[in-house]
């Protein structure tokens, strides 16, 4: 069960505001201190009082991938507890567990794919996007070096032609449904290929898992976002087959991939908490648009321990394109999402994303 704190009283808000400016770090040395004896009450009742205003918020994410980089950063840099938040992110193994634990209300937030967004909506439930977390698809596909030989497939060849080339090979997403299963689902349809049929789109579990599967062979493509398809690559067994990260296929350019995602009724209720991890994120938006890609690889390399440096770095500049510094989600971006779906078949009506996103709790 989420635990929540009540807000302190009127009385001690300037308190708070002046122990929000001392960082964390000073902050435990200072309750040590307090304990102890060296410092006065008064900042050990001040400490209390910062400690008491910590809230916990519970938020999903579908798997580990850099396609969460800006979450990544804001949780590295400490963004959240800065704001008065101590976070609980719960990972999932592909797409559409996260959003059911959103929808359940066992996570207060999912940060996650803006196709969970438009599928909630057409399965005849209601969520909000409240912040663009991505501003471009980024769902890459390799495909296994001797797999492409025997397909007949050159990085020479134009991306609509490896595609066409497709025809019997086993293309490994994280879930049936995930968009890491949509983009491929789409591409095969772009050229021709009938899902299914020509191509198999198979479920194999997030990231890692992916990876494996494509390493022993049980799968000839992977799907997934970085930094998965970019290791495979610098393992010497895959071939890029579509650079989503640089924009290789024309249609899905305009593709905000990304939101930050909450219950309507949750954010009118608690319009303040909203704010502050929608603030959080941003923070973690800008800091990543704002510093070298070495930089912001070494931050977050404690979260991917298995991937090498150098692909940490080369696919964090890939990915520093995709980042929106002022979280600003945009109509072009959500509709580009809306057309792929409606040509995999799942959006049959209008999608009313003056009412599924806003921009309302972004800092002013």
């Amino acid at each position: 069960m989420t635990r929540r704190m009540q807000r302190p009283k009127a009385s001690v808000d300037l308190k708070e505001v002046f122990i929000r400016t001392i960082p964390v770090a000073i902050r435990r040395w200072l309750a040590v201190l307090a304990l102890v004896g060296i410092v006065s009450i008064t900042i050990l009742e001040l400490l209390a009082i910062s400690l008491s205003a910590q809230t916990v918020v519970r938020m999903s994410q579908p798997t580990e991938a850099l396609s969460f980089l800006v979450l990544y950063a804001a949780r590295a840099n400490k963004f959240f507890e800065e704001e008065g938040i101590t976070l609980e992110l719960i990972i999932m193994q592909g797409g559409g567990p996260e959003l059911q634990a959103l929808i359940a209300g066992s996570v207060d937030f999912s940060a996650t794919g803006t196709a969970g967004l438009i599928r909630a909506f057409s399965g005849g439930g209601e969520l909000l996007g409240v912040q663009n977390i991505l501003g471009r698809c980024v769902v890459d596909l390799v495909i296994r070096k001797d797999s492409a030989k025997r397909l007949g497939i050159t990085s020479e060849m134009t991306v609509e032609e490896r595609l066409r080339r497709l025809k019997g090979a086993k293309v490994g997403a994280s879930r049936i449904g995930a968009l890491t299963y949509q983009i491929p689902f789409f591409l095969a349809k772009e050229v021709g290929l009938e899902p299914g049929r020509d191509v198999t789109i198979l479920g194999v579990g997030g990231g890692a898992s992916q990876f494996a599967s494509f390493n022993t062979g049980h799968i000839d493509v992977i799907s997934s976002s970085p930094p998965y398809p970019a290791a495979a690559i610098k393992q010497g067994d895959g071939l890029m087959l579509v650079a989503n990260t640089k924009g290789e296929y024309p249609k899905l350019r305009s593709f905000l991939q990304q939101l930050l995602l909450v219950r309507p009724e949750f954010a009118r209720q608690n319009p303040d908490l909203v704010r502050k991890v929608v603030r959080a994120l941003v923070r973690g938006n800008r800091w990543v648009a704002e510093n070298d890609s070495q930089e912001v690889a070494k931050v977050v390399a404690k979260f991917f321990r298995q991937t090498p440096l150098d692909v940490l770095v080369s696919t964090v500049e890939a990915m520093k394109l995709a980042v929106i510094p002022d979280g600003q989600i945009t109509v072009d971006g959500l509709r580009g999402v809306e057309a792929v779906l409606r040509a995999n078949g799942i959006v049959k009506q209008a999608v009313p994303w003056d009412r599924l996103v806003t921009n309302e709790f972004l800092p002013r």
